[in-house]
């Protein structure tokens, strides 16, 4: 069984512990074409659609309006540069990374599938066609001519722009250049067998080579003491990149036995010392990522798996490790998708979870939930 932890959320609400949030849920769903059209419709895209509705009254002439300007900006916006995965994953969406081209439609249409969001159409993998459903919309009208026309995609490109800087940002707003930030650290972590774990992680200096004289990756526990453990983090030799400037970039993860469940971990930073001996710091504090453990599913096979009653009824076990003390009041609830609706937008009743025990050697309580399949 493999579970994909974006399918599901667990939230706990906790009367005891007003200070603190009263519910984690992990982020929502994908979402269908039409939502997508609404959204764009809402921020003032594709707001020609009425008007023409109201003099034509053909919803195909609609659609094909709402899916042009929604092509337009998925092609526009991601042919030069790449995004983050998750934290620290970077990804092309086309082959000329550094250059503002039309190679996005050009491969899209040829079969090449370069852009991770553009996969074919894969109703039980939604995840790697949100942008293949847009392209599709108008039967791939809008993207095969930007493909055969690089003027046209300029063209329409320069339109969609030009709507957002001129009639989406209010008059007055003085736009600055974006960078990278310079220093910046990002992780993905998980639970599994009751070994909780950093996977991956990296941390990243942007264009400050030469102007730094020592890189440390330092963590920090759950009471927000300093780790002290030299062994808990593998931290592999640096490389550098380039994306116009410098990237000089240290990957690291937890090694076995993994991150003491009694101590546990809030943060993974990086330590810059600049030439002149300051540390480096930032206001938005990007050398630092925090790490919530208060609430998480147990991935590990003994704790999340397949289960058949006696009845013949198959669904899966979970196990849900809640940070203590352990209250009374406390409730967690398992939300689940409906695997009747291909959009996942749609959630079955929440399903409570039931107290099991603390378990030893640990800080956390384990709740158990069976969701029918």
């Amino acid at each position: 069984l493999s579970l994909d932890p974006s399918l599901f959320g667990i939230k706990r609400t906790s009367k005891q512990r007003d200070n603190q949030p009263s519910e984690y849920l992990v982020p929502a769903p994908r979402q269908t074409l039409s939502t997508h059209q609404a959204q764009f419709a809402k921020i003032g895209f594709c707001k020609y659609a009425n008007d023409v509705s109201k003099i034509l009254s053909r919803q195909l002439v609609v659609t094909q309006l709402h899916s042009k300007e929604m092509t337009s900006l998925v092609a526009c916006g991601p042919t030069i540069g790449g995004v983050h995965v998750v934290c620290c994953i970077s990804m092309n969406f086309d082959t000329t990374r550094a250059v503002f081209d039309d190679q996005g439609a050009i491969e899209y249409t040829n079969g090449i599938l370069a852009n991770p969001l553009a996969q074919p159409i894969n109703v039980s993998n939604l995840a790697t066609i949100s942008d293949s459903r847009i392209f599709s919309s108008d039967n791939n009208m809008t993207i095969n001519s930007y493909a055969a026309s690089q003027d046209t995609f300029f063209n329409d490109c320069s339109t969609v722009f030009s709507n957002m800087f001129n009639e989406l940002v209010p008059r007055g707003t003085s736009l600055t250049s974006i960078t990278p930030y310079p220093v910046s650290v990002g992780l993905v972590f998980s639970l599994r067998n009751e070994v909780f774990q950093i996977q991956t992680g990296n941390a990243r200096v942007f264009d400050l080579a030469g102007e730094w004289s020592s890189y440390d990756i330092i963590y920090h526990n759950r009471d927000g003491s300093l780790g002290t453990d030299p062994k808990l983090l593998s931290v592999r030799t640096m490389r550098t990149l380039s994306n116009g400037a410098p990237i000089q970039i240290e990957d690291f993860s937890t090694v076995a036995p993994g991150i003491d469940p009694i101590t546990g971990i809030s943060s993974v930073s990086v330590v810059l010392t600049l030439n002149d001996g300051t540390i480096y710091s930032s206001k938005d504090g990007a050398e630092t990522v925090a790490i919530e453990d208060r609430i998480i599913v147990d991935l590990g096979i003994p704790f999340s798996c397949v289960y058949m009653s006696p009845e013949g009824d198959i669904g899966v076990n979970i196990s849900i490790a809640v940070l203590r003390p352990f209250s009374a009041y406390d409730k967690v609830y398992f939300d689940y998708e409906l695997a009747s609706d291909l959009s996942r937008t749609t959630f079955g009743e929440p399903i409570h979870a039931n107290f099991h025990a603390a378990r030893p050697g640990t800080a956390y309580n384990y709740y158990g939930v069976q969701v029918p399949v």
